[in-house]
């Protein structure tokens, strides 16, 4: 009951009109591919720079594991 009081004080009109949601662009930088995972919980990814239109330097490095989520693009929906 408490939480729907608090939502009360963000009603009203919003100035702000959405027009695109989350756009994971340049494709290059934000898609990779999983190269090696480290004993010590760690990856080492390379940025898939073939994915988008835009041309960016391809870079493996190593990363913290628990920063990366899984994403699926909607062309690789099929029905």
């Amino acid at each position: 009951m408490a939480e729907a009081e608090e939502l009360t004080k963000i009603e009203g009109r919003n100035h702000y009109k959405a027009l695109l949601g989350a756009n994971p662009n340049p494709y290059g930088i934000f898609w990779f591919e999983l190269k090696q995972v480290l004993s010590d919980g760690n990856i080492i990814v390379r940025n898939l720079t073939e994915k988008g239109r835009q041309k960016i330097e391809s870079v493996e490095e190593r990363i913290e594991s628990d920063l990366i989520y899984p994403a699926i693009r909607g062309a690789d929906i099929q029905i």
